[in-house]
């Protein structure tokens, strides 16, 4: 992983659509907790199994600040259900008790059409990447 950027211990969602998923954990939440020199993550479940993901297959929250702005750029564009679950992850993560990150990925999870105003690629949060993929 890139130094700017720390993703270890970071809770991430499985790709809803995951396509190639042999441990089928599509839409299923984890924590990263190492990344080897394949490129692959390594992302530990509740079950105490861990599964090898590229960064593409894995979304991670926005920040709160760019989850605040989406809700005044956007709100008025939502659904009403999808309004209602994009309001109640922002005020669960500003001011949720526990382990806010991991209720509110919970919450995106069984809301994909918040997903776009709520989710970064993980391969969007490394630089290094995103420098090499513009080499080419």
């Amino acid at each position: 992983m890139d130094n700017n950027y720390e993703a270890c211990n970071k809770f991430v969602l499985v790709h809803p659509e995951l396509e190639n998923d042999p441990d089928e954990r599509r839409n299923e939440i984890g924590i990263i907790v190492s990344d080897n020199l394949n490129h692959k993550i390594r992302v530990s479940f509740q079950d105490n199994t861990c599964s090898n993901f590229t960064s593409d297959e894995l979304f991670l929250l926005k920040p709160i600040g760019e989850i605040q702005q989406m809700l005044i750029d956007q709100g008025q564009y939502l659904s009403l259900p999808d309004l209602k679950a994009l309001t109640q992850l922002d005020l669960m993560l500003r001011y949720g008790n526990g382990d806010k990150a991991w209720d509110a990925l919970k919450l995106a999870a069984n809301n994909p059409g918040i997903h776009e105003f709520c989710l970064d690629r993980l391969d969007d949060k490394l630089p290094i990447q995103k420098m090499n993929s513009r080499k080419r």
